[in-house]
């Protein structure tokens, strides 16, 4: 299976998933779709996995170059992360949510530390090129799974 056939099987995977994640939303009752749908559920978890899926394949994307790859390939697994949970794990609160840097009860430390880690995926993002447009089909493909696993969420939690 050559790259630019595991890159559309992947697409395909995904696309798939988001339209089950909206058919179940719709259908199911409302008990059983919160039990799904929750954050303790197990969608939570395979959303975590395919983003970590996503990673990967980024990190065979040759047409990318490497940089831009690495790049992209981080920034889809702190995602994972943050599906997670791990955005608060460590911290207080979020550590994405501006009203934490503001909080009196943080140390400052903390806060210091967690801004790091924020504005560093935000460089890295910029870094990997998603900022700065879309230049390639393949970066494209990449977008596009992302956007599958976000909107199958989304579409799943409105569903719920």
């Amino acid at each position: 299976m050559n790259q630019r056939s595991l890159v559309f099987l992947l697409s395909l995977v995904l696309l798939a998933y988001m339209a089950w994640l909206v058919y179940l939303g719709l259908v199911l009752p409302a008990e059983r779709a919160d039990v799904l749908f929750s954050e303790t559920g197990w969608f939570e978890d395979l959303s975590a996995v395919l983003w970590l899926v996503l990673a990967a394949v980024l990190l065979i994307a040759k047409p990318i170059g490497l940089s831009r790859r690495l790049g992209m390939a981080v920034v889809a697994a702190a995602l994972a992360a943050r599906e997670e949970g791990w955005h608060k794990r460590f911290t207080t609160d979020s550590l994405f949510k501006s009203d934490y840097y503001q909080m009196t009860n943080v140390p400052m430390v903390e806060k210091l530390i967690a801004g790091a880690v924020a504005v560093g995926l935000t460089i890295t993002l910029a870094g990997a090129g998603w900022a700065r447009g879309i230049r390639s089909r393949w970066l494209a493909s990449s977008v596009g799974m992302a956007g599958a696993v976000c909107g199958g969420d989304l579409a799943a939690s409105q569903g719920g």
